[in-house]
C-alpha cells in the first residue's frame, strides 16, 4: 500500500496511527536489522500492535540506507496495522452482542492471517498446539471469531518476543 492510499484509509477510517517503539541490531553479516511497531486506534478504541522489519540487505546501497531502511520498516509496520485494524472493522461492533461475537465463526480473512503469520515464522506446530490446548480444536477453521482474535494475538506475541530475542543475541555478539 502507498503511502497516500494508506493515508487516505487513516483518515476515512479515523485510525490514529502511533510509532510506538524503534529498534536496531547488527547482524552477524554486519547489515543492520530495524524493528518498528506501530500502534493504530480507531474511532471506538480498538488497538492493534503490528511490527514492521527490514534489513539493510534489502535495499540498494545509498548514501541513505539506514535511513531508508528504517523508513520501509515503518511503512510496513503502518501497513499491516491499518490492514489489520480494518479487518477487524468488517462489521460494526457495536451491532453485535458479546455473545455473538464469542460464538460468531472465522472468517476467511482471520484464517489467512493465522496462516500467513504462522508459515512466515515456521510457528505451524506452534498454532495447531495452541488451538489444541486451548480449545480442543484440531484445525483453525472451527475456532470462532474471538478464539481467532485471541491465537492471532498469540502468534504476534511470540512473533515479537522471537525478533527480542535475536536482537538479544547479536548484541551479546
Amino acid at each position: 500500500m502507498d503511502r497516500q492510499s494508506r493515508v487516505s484509509l487513516a483518515k476515512l477510517y479515523n485510525i490514529n496511527l502511533e510509532i510506538w517503539d524503534v529498534q536496531s541490531y547488527q547482524e552477524a553479516d554486519g547489515s543492520i536489522t530495524y524493528m518498528v511497531e506501530v500502534r493504530a486506534t480507531d474511532e471506538n478504541g480498538r488497538l492493534v500492535s503490528s511490527l514492521g522489519v527490514c534489513n539493510t540487505k534489502e535495499m540498494e546501497p545509498s548514501e541513505r540506507l539506514h535511513h531508508d531502511t528504517a523508513t520501509v520498516a515503518e511503512t510496513r509496520a503502518k501497513n499491516r496495522a491499518i490492514a489489520e485494524i480494518l479487518d477487524m472493522e468488517v462489521e460494526q461492533p457495536e451491532e453485535k452482542t458479546e455473545t455473538e461475537e464469542k460464538t460468531e465463526p472465522i472468517t476467511a480473512n482471520q484464517i489467512k492471517l493465522l496462516h500467513t503469520i504462522a508459515r512466515t515464522n515456521n510457528y505451524e506446530e506452534m498454532l495447531h498446539e495452541y488451538i489444541k490446548q486451548k480449545w480442543g480444536i484440531s484445525s483453525t477453521k472451527e475456532l470462532t471469531r474471538q478464539q481467532a482474535k485471541e491465537a492471532i494475538d498469540y502468534l504476534k506475541k511470540e512473533q515479537y518476543l522471537q525478533g527480542i530475542e535475536i536482537m538479544n543475541q547479536s548484541l551479546k555478539n
